[in-house]
């Protein structure tokens, strides 16, 4: 700024400011509360002029890193802090830019949202029972047009089924099977031997077979003489040793089986344990009905010296107990699982074939229960239930599923039901104190809980408990629930079960996410929860007793409280206590805060000023609350603490009446220091009429802003009759630099009385009072004109006096009738050192009845063309009667981007003209006009002047007079020539 004026005090006028391009014009933006928002605005000048500025921001909460900048461009970096607002709050004001090129305003806006409030939010919604979606393969469509070819060489299943029917080894296999049939006593002898008959037919066409057919026909006349045997020896013992011997030779035929158990069968005595050969032999007998009674006797009196069983035994033994139901055999399978811990749904049913036929088996009942499906909807055996009232299971899982049984099957007036009344209040007296139960739990509490249960260490389960929802339908890849409320901090996890979760609601503003497998969040709208326990209510009030502090009894206390209109000094104490448990959300602290600030008469109880401070200074309020606050604390005269909020919590929508108070109670103790912040609120006030002595004298000292501002501050100081500072020299300055000249003389002349004045300045001031009436021809007041006339008549003594100033001057002096002695100096001193100088305007011939003019200027007629410094400006001239091409000179420039052309005309003498201009490679022409001859003081005896005399009387040579003048004329032109 000090640049330019000092520029301006020489002379210097920018006639070519910069034209400055700012990006953003406007701001809006949305912002989350607690925020710090940095950003920038762009400042580029077009034509890389460089340019000068200052910026200032009228909202404390927006804040600029630096407020001068200067260059082609700038980056002006600023931040908004949104600390203590709310969703709903804005944070307005605008940027003033105040620049060499003139002054700017950018406004902004910036509104504080809740990121969960926002359309923008990435929440994804779950409708509940909704399945979850499935990744699909598009699949390419054929184009059924094109015939489809298929790989016949890998692709061995198009073969004919009729062509695999006639298959050769498919025949012997179908023979091999009917034959077995046959054997075991499937097919009678006639049917057998009709099927053996057709497929070997059948095989008899294949040459390549000959010799197996051969084989089978011998085969098949053995069947149809009923000679056909496996075995040649003549007894049993030696005939089960041929079969022996040819199974550890390595076959394993039907045949050889079936053999060997017909064997066993007829002759118990060959039977002599359960060897691999004699198991299999008798498990093909037990599939085909071959094992005689007499052997399945001796085989279930044998199982208990059996000291280990394979899956065959097993096998063998489960198809004999269906044909006959030995409970030997029941005894050994069961004993067979349980020895090896085997608890699948296969071994449940011979369990429950075990506790039906009360086998003597160890450990029965317990397995039983283990291996007993979670889908089981059935009572239980009386034996299980007998079994177990005087000993409870010890697998958890196994417990749960028999006291559900219990509650769903015995009534409580039962006397099974009564049997296990204390040990089902047992079992969920640890549960309470270990867990948080899934949905299938919800029969045995709805039974079983009671005050009884409640104490010290269980009271805040039990109310969970009670408070507790189930959800059901869950999508099955959700592996978790997360729950959250708006009055408590941080989240509640609900593990998924079964499709569906347990969890507590402690109060109506809660929200349900959904867990995927891979941690993401979706919430859950619209679902419907069912209770978990019902009529239970009436243990809160038992639990209250044990457990005050149980976030769901704080919340009702609370909201309770905060339900009335009005509250007393105990119900103050009482929020302000549970605004201080832990657990609590800030959302929540600050409701309560804002309601023991809103809901309490603070100044009718000057006494509770101490709980005032403590609900306000570090902790949350809302907006209501905020503004109740600051005027509570300016009511007890807590000035102090009312600043430190107002500069903490910030200035929206605190009243105006209290702000002043605040403000210039700051402004004393600041001893009217310059302080940004309270500069904003100060000024904030007065734009909107608020103001006293003390913040107007603190204004007028250190503000800074627009023109406008500054100059409605001054004229309403002056008028107040307060001091006003250097305010007047600070607007004249910044209006000169800005080039804001509305209302500048006013401004001058208010800072002109205050008796110290700086030459810079009060020269710059004059170069742009005569810049103004050269360029738009701004009248100049006479008082104004007289100061710079008396400053210019000092300045010419020097040679010093600016150009324009003298310009300025000489122009004004130019509207006169006449000029006294000491302005005709002036004048005369004037003209002469712009004449010096080339500096010749139109006007100076007006000043030809004034002063003495040089004759070069009194017998020309000037062409004058206000343009810019760097146009080319040429002027085309036309004679009367010449239709040929122009003669077209230069213009000069002769100062500020005045261009001028002196041209000699005689009397009645008319030329056409165009001036042109030319920028950027492009000429226009700009003015078009004729020019006829301006002859200054023609009665003179200047050569030109009696020339043009001559000129002008030539139209009547018949004239004595012009006669006499023209013979006179010619002979002092002659004599002239010859003498000299």
């Amino acid at each position: 700024m000090k640049e330019k004026i000092g520029r301006l005090a020489r002379g210097l006028v920018d006639g070519n400011p910069a034209v400055i391009r700012i990006t953003p014009e406007v701001i809006d933006e949305k912002l989350l509360p607690g925020e710090i928002f940095k950003s920038e605005i762009h400042l580029v000048s077009e034509l890389r002029l460089r340019f000068r500025g200052l910026i200032y921001s009228s909202n404390p909460r927006v804040k600029l890193s630096a407020e001068t900048y200067s260059g082609h461009f700038a980056y002006l970096g600023y931040s908004v802090d949104t600390s203590h607002l709310e969703d709903g709050d804005v944070i307005s004001g605008r940027f003033s830019l105040v620049t060499s090129s003139g002054e700017r305003v950018i406004p902004y806006l910036f509104t504080i949202k809740n990121a969960r409030n926002t359309p923008e939010s990435k929440v994804k919604i779950v409708q509940p029972g909704a399945a979850p979606a499935k990744n699909t393969i598009q699949k390419e469509k054929i184009n059924e047009s094109e015939p489809v070819i298929f790989d016949l060489g890998r692709n061995t299943k198009s073969a004919s089924r009729a062509d695999s029917k006639n298959d050769p080894r498919r025949l012997i296999a179908l023979f091999k099977k009917t034959k077995l049939e046959y054997i075991t006593g499937a097919l009678q002898k006639s049917a057998a031997v009709a099927a053996l008959q057709r497929t070997l037919d059948r095989l008899q066409t294949f040459d390549k077979y000959k010799a197996q057919s051969e084989e089978l026909l011998k085969t098949l006349e053995d069947i149809k003489n009923d000679t056909y045997r496996e075995y040649k020896a003549a007894d049993d013992f030696n005939a089960y040793r041929e079969l022996r011997f040819r199974y550890e030779k390595g076959e394993r035929s039907p045949e050889l089986f079936a053999a060997a158990a017909g064997i066993l069968s007829r002759s118990l005595a060959v039977y002599s344990g359960l060897d691999p050969f004699t198991l299999m032999s008798l498990n093909f007998g037990t599939r085909y009905g071959l094992l005689s009674p007499e052997l399945i006797e001796l085989i279930c009196e044998s199982l208990v010296l059996e000291k280990s069983a394979g899956s065959l035994l097993m096998i063998m033994l489960k198809r004999l107990y269906e044909t006959v139901p030995d409970e030997k055999i029941l005894s050994f399978i069961c004993s067979y699982y349980i020895k090896r811990d085997i608890t699948d749904s296969r071994a449940f049913f011979w369990y429950a074939r075990g506790v039906e036929k009360d086998v003597k088996s160890p450990m029965l009942y317990d397995y039983y229960m283990k291996a007993l499906p979670d889908d089981f909807d059935e009572r239980l055996p009386e034996e299980v239930y007998l079994y177990y009232s005087f000993n409870a299971p010890t697998d958890e899982r196994c417990r749960r599923l028999l006291y559900l049984s219990v509650v769903k099957y015995c009534p409580a007036d039962t006397t099974i039901g009564k049997n296990y009344d204390y040990q089902i209040s047992q079992y969920l007296m640890g549960l309470l104190r270990s867990e948080t139960p899934d949905a299938s739990l919800a029969p045995l509490y709805q039974r079983f809980l009671n005050e009884k249960m409640i104490d010290g260490n269980n009271a805040g389960a039990v109310s969970d408990i009670v408070l507790s929802r189930i959800l059901r339908d869950i999508p099955a890849d959700v592996v978790s629930i997360a729950i959250t409320y708006d009055e408590l901090n941080g989240t509640q996890q609900a593990q998924v079960v079964s499709g569906s979760a347990v969890f507590p609601v402690y109060t109506e503003k809660s929200h349900i996410y959904y867990v995927t497998e891979d941690g993401e969040r979706e919430i859950s709208h619209d679902h419907d929860t069912e209770p978990f326990v019902t009529g239970k209510e009436g243990l809160l009030e038992v639990c209250r007793q044990y457990y005050p502090s149980m976030p769901s009894f704080l919340i009702k206390n609370a909201r309770e409280i905060m339900s009335r209109e009005t509250i007393d000094e105990d119900e103050v104490n009482a929020l302000s206590y549970l605004s201080m448990a832990e657990g609590l959300s800030a959302r929540f602290r600050t409701e309560i805060n804002s309601a023991i600030i809103l809901k309490f008469d603070w100044i009718a109880h000057p006494e509770c000023k101490n709980a005032l401070l403590e609900s306000g200074r570090d902790r949350g309020i809302s907006g209501q609350a905020r503004i109740k606050y600051i005027d509570s604390l300016i009511g007890l005269e807590e000035y102090d603490e009312a600043n430190a909020q107002i500069k903490r919590l910030g200035i929206e929508k605190i009243s105006s009446p209290s702000l002043l108070a605040v403000c210039r109670n700051a402004i004393i103790q600041n001893g009217f220091e310059k302080d940004d912040y309270l500069l904003s609120v100060a000024w904030g006030l007065f734009a909107k009429i608020i103001f006293d002595d003390v913040s107007l004298n603190y204004l007028c000292k250190n503000y800074n802003g627009l023109v406008s501002e500054m100059k409605e501050l001054l004229l309403e100081s002056k008028k107040a009759g307060g001091p006003l500072y250097d305010l007047p020299e600070r607007l004249l300055s910044q209006m000169l630099f800005a080039n804001v000249y509305q209302g500048l003389d006013e401004v001058f002349r208010i800072y002109a009385s205050s008796g110290t004045v700086q030459k810079n300045l009060l020269f710059a001031y004059y170069v742009v009072k005569c810049s103004l009436y050269l360029s738009k021809d701004e009248g100049f007041d006479p008082e104004i004109f007289n100061a710079i006339k008396r400053t210019l008549s000092g300045e010419l003594m020097t040679g010093s006096a600016p150009v324009i100033m003298q310009l300025a001057v000489s122009k004004y002096f130019s509207e006169f009738d006449s000029l006294d002695g000491e302005d005709a100096l002036i004048c005369k001193k004037i003209v002469t050192l712009l004449t010096g100088r080339g500096i010749i305007f139109p006007y100076v011939k007006k000043l030809s009845g004034l002063i003495e003019l040089p004759q070069e200027i009194k017998d020309k007629t000037f062409v004058s063309y206000q343009g810019k410094e760097d146009d080319h400006v040429t002027i085309a001239i036309w004679s009367e009667e010449d239709d040929d091409e122009p003669v077209v000179l230069e213009m000069t420039y002769v100062y500020a981007g005045i261009f001028v052309k002196p041209v000699l005309l005689f009397s009645g003498e008319h030329l056409s003209y165009e001036i042109r201009v030319t920028r950027d490679e492009k000429t226009e022409v700009v003015r078009e006009g004729e020019l006829e001859a301006d002859i200054t003081q023609p009665d003179e005896q200047r050569k030109f002047a009696r020339l043009n005399r001559l000129v002008a009387g030539s139209a009547e040579p018949a004239s004595l007079e012009w006669q006499a003048e023209m013979q006179a004329y010619a002979l002092e032109n002659e004599m002239v020539k010859r003498l000299f």
